[in-house]
């Protein structure tokens, strides 16, 4: 329905009037960009609309959207104070779970919004001591280690180590370790592609301080001693090169048998003695897979 410039409202029926007013109202609404702070809905509190003569964008309680306006992207966060300004939610990599608008129609533009960042918490990443990447861009500080324990260089909170016992293989293997040497603050490494499923045990597994786990597949296991000194840290970065051109700890096989991937003993002693801490007790390796029970006081060999 039409009205005559010239008509006054107080002429117009109770329903042209009621009309009437809605569009005026809305076309004040989209008249004026709505300034950060300035909230739309009951009270003047949210829902937010922000927008100007050509996009209007609601943004609902609580919530957050990066809208362009005039060929400039502006975040907004929506509360019941009203819309304000966050250019956080303009970032890389934030998600505020609404599709911002078409520039030039306002509506939803279909492209997927980017994943929301939400950063990681130490435990989170399986990590125990030092300062690690959240995974947002940013950097988490770590709880520190108890008096008897150190940081090791991949950040997990391990014991003192006096002396360390190697196994590497190729292809993993189930088997057993028999602690049956009173060895003080044992520490066990363990490196292969394939996983392991070890077992410890033996009168003196109680010396074990803690079991490092530097398996490539996933899938390994250990059991006999408390889970808590037990580090998983799959493709750990090696400590120096040893002439070899792989500077991950992938498996190992004796010398006469190394070939890439597979890093030489020499380098997997590196890391696991500078990780662990300690002395190196022995390197037990071997191409093949590990099986059977294996004793502490038999040691082994890795030439």
């Amino acid at each position: 329905m039409a009205f005559a410039r010239s008509t006054p409202l107080r002429f117009l029926s109770t329903a042209q009037a009621l009309i009437l007013s809605v569009v005026i109202a809305l076309a004040a609404a989209c008249s004026t960009s709505v300034a950060p702070g300035q909230g739309q809905g009951p009270g003047g509190s949210c829902p937010c609309d922000v927008g100007n003569s050509g996009i209007h964008y609601s943004i609902p309680c609580g919530g957050s959207a990066c809208v362009e306006l005039n060929g400039t992207q502006t975040g907004y966060t929506c509360s019941e104070s009203g819309a304000t300004v966050n250019p956080v939610v303009c970032s890389p990599g934030y998600d505020s779970g609404i599709e911002a608008p078409d520039s030039a129609t306002g509506a939803q533009d279909g492209s997927s919004p980017p994943s929301q960042c939400v950063p990681k918490s130490c435990a989170d990443q399986g990590f125990s001591c030092g300062t690690v990447p959240d995974t947002c861009g940013g950097m988490v500080a770590c709880p520190a280690c108890a008096t008897s324990q150190y940081c090791s260089e991949d950040d997990h909170c391990l014991a003192e180590a006096q002396n360390v016992a190697i196994y590497g293989n190729l292809q993993g293997g189930t088997f057993g370790i028999n602690v049956d040497s009173n060895v003080p603050n044992l520490a066990i490494g363990l490196l292969a592609n394939s996983p392991m499923s070890v077992t410890i045990s033996g009168p003196y597994a109680s010396n074990v301080v803690a079991v490092y786990v530097a398996v490539n597949n996933a899938g390994s296991t250990v059991s006999g001693v408390s889970q808590s000194l037990v580090v998983s840290h799959r493709v750990p970065k090696a400590t120096i090169d040893a002439g070899f051109t792989n500077m991950v700890l992938d498996c190992e096989q004796p010398s006469s048998a190394s070939s890439f991937p597979c890093n030489p003993p020499a380098q997997v002693d590196a890391f696991f003695t500078s990780t662990l801490g300690g002395s190196l007790l022995f390197n037990n390796c071997q191409q093949g897979a590990f099986t059977g029970t294996m004793n502490i006081s038999q040691g082994g060999t890795c030439m």
